[in-house]
């Protein structure tokens, strides 16, 4: 099956009921990569939740069905130790082990809650410089891509955290339906180096929405970023039904193929 020119990643965040409440991942990861590949996707994120409570067969049993249905492990998703201590040690070398086992092309990672104030950079100090020193240890053959998780975003702010990190191995994944426009355009101007990966999370008002109800929005952006030079990766983060009562993975993955089928239909694939 081809695939978009422009590459179109699911998440296992999308699937996973349980991705914000607080309780053990209820995904069977393995299962589901026959669809991603049957849809079509380019590839699939692995939430690092749904490794870290599982076995190393459960680990070999993704790899082992991720080759045999072609479908390419693109990154892993992980919020870095937040310091030296024991927990952060532990969820060091869990997070370590499983670079080195699934070997994915990127590692995009965040430092803990949303800041929803000015001053992310001194708010999260101790754990920038946590994050400094630990994805020195990280193999070079996998990209590091940042994602800053600041509300209201401001560019300015995700630009010094690119500096404090002090790497030039690191980029940005910038959530871009969230991004005010002139915080879009600053992004754009930085360059292919500095912003690497696309989220897209469609919301109206609280709730997550399909793509084609923020159609207007949506073929903006991925105009501006196509003119600009930028194919992607697009990380598929949200759909409609997300974080409403009573999801379902079936019904959530049926959203997200409608969504695919939509970024298809735009980047005429």
């Amino acid at each position: 099956m081809s695939h978009a020119s422009s590459p179109i990643i699911l998440t296992t965040l999308l699937l996973e009921k349980n991705r914000w409440n607080g309780k053990g991942p209820s995904l069977n990861v393995e299962e589901w990569l026959e669809p991603m590949a049957e849809t079509g996707f380019h590839g699939f994120e692995l939430w690092m939740h749904h490794l870290a409570l599982a076995s190393r067969s459960d680990w070999e049993a993704i790899k082992n069905e991720a080759a045999a249905q072609q479908v390419e492990l693109s990154m892993i998703y992980a919020q870095l130790p937040a310091d030296t201590g024991e927990k952060g040690r532990r969820q060091r070398e869990a997070l370590l082990d499983a670079c080195d086992f699934f070997r994915p092309k990127a590692l995009r990672f965040h430092l803990g809650e949303p800041i929803t104030q000015d001053g992310y950079i001194s708010k999260l100090s101790s754990r920038l410089e946590t994050a400094k020193v630990f994805i020195q240890d990280i193999p070079r053959d996998i990209a590091l891509v940042f994602e800053p998780q600041l509300y209201p975003f401001q560019m300015d702010e995700a630009e010094k955290v690119l500096g404090t990190l002090g790497s030039d191995r690191v980029s940005l994944c910038l959530r871009v339906m969230e991004m005010p426009k002139k915080d879009l355009e600053a992004a754009f101007a930085l360059g292919k180096n500095a912003i690497t990966h696309f989220s897209i999370r469609a919301k109206k008002g609280k709730d997550f929405v399909a793509l084609s109800q923020q159609r207007d929005l949506c073929k903006q952006i991925l105009q501006q970023a196509r003119q600009a030079g930028f194919i992607g990766p697009w990380l598929l983060e949200t759909t409609q039904g997300v974080g409403a009562k009573g999801e379902d993975a079936a019904d959530l993955f049926d959203a997200a193929e409608r969504d695919f089928a939509f970024l298809q239909e735009f980047f005429g694939n």
